[in-house]
């Protein structure tokens, strides 16, 4: 078995526990969400369908349109009009113009009570009131790496309160969380939301708090494409409510 093939493994493996723990829930609350990477969703089909890897091509269409996309640190992404999202493999997308790829992996700084906290709060994906989405890759400096585990979980929450920020933005605010870093990929962590249009005003302080945090002077590259959907949810739910 290869490094990748194992990681593979290991995700899916961590996707069918948090979906027993979950009593068939989707974790897709936003509390550990994803700036910093170290806290997955485990969903519904995800764990009985076996899903643990997702792609996202960028491209001329697809079942999400582009409404902006923004470079705010770093190396930005080519612009593309839409974006389609694929389960299980790289999207092969003839017009795709660049394609990014994650699996959804186990939790990572987040303690019990904080995982029941979101429970009680979270909200799935594939809501059709929820035509709004956002993704936002990230990557994070070589320092934060460096950092011991419990360091970086200091940052992450004793000092920075990511889960108790974004715990307030429940259940608006749908995600799920993708880890990149250790498949190849540039960016660290791909993080999906979902919201309805009259929400987007949470959306934006949510972003404003995270990034005055001092977790966020570790990242280096970040994009924001805000997205709208172009299908009916029920015909895109099987890909994106995970």
């Amino acid at each position: 078995m290869t490094d990748r093939d194992g990681l593979a493994a290991r995700a899916m493996i961590a996707n069918r526990r948090h979906f027993m723990l979950a009593g068939g829930s989707a974790l897709a609350g936003i509390g550990a969400l994803g700036f910093s990477g170290d806290a997955a969703a485990a969903a519904p089909a995800a764990a009985a369908g076996g899903v643990s890897r997702i792609g996202f091509a960028g491209g001329a269409g697809g079942e999400w349109r582009v409404r902006s996309q923004t470079t705010l640190t770093g190396e930005s992404l080519p612009k593309v009009a839409g974006l389609t999202v694929q389960l299980n493999a790289v999207p092969a997308v003839p017009e795709a113009v660049w394609t990014l790829d994650g699996v959804i992996s186990n939790l990572g700084y987040t303690t019990n009570q904080e995982v029941a906290e979101l429970r009680r709060a979270q909200a799935p994906l594939a809501r059709p009131e929820a035509i709004y989405a956002s993704l936002i890759p990230i990557r994070k400096k070589k320092a934060w790496w460096d950092l011991p585990q419990d360091d970086r979980r200091a940052i992450f929450e004793e000092r920075s309160g990511h889960t108790s920020i974004g715990l307030r933005f429940l259940p608006q605010i749908a995600r799920r969380l993708h880890h990149s870093r250790d498949i190849g990929q540039p960016f660290d962590f791909l993080t999906w939301f979902e919201y309805a249009p009259q929400h987007e005003a949470l959306f934006e302080q949510l972003l404003v708090e995270l990034r005055a945090s001092e977790e966020w002077t570790y990242v280096d590259r970040e994009i924001d494409i805000r997205l709208v959907r172009s299908a009916p949810a029920q015909a895109v739910g099987a890909k994106t409510d995970l």
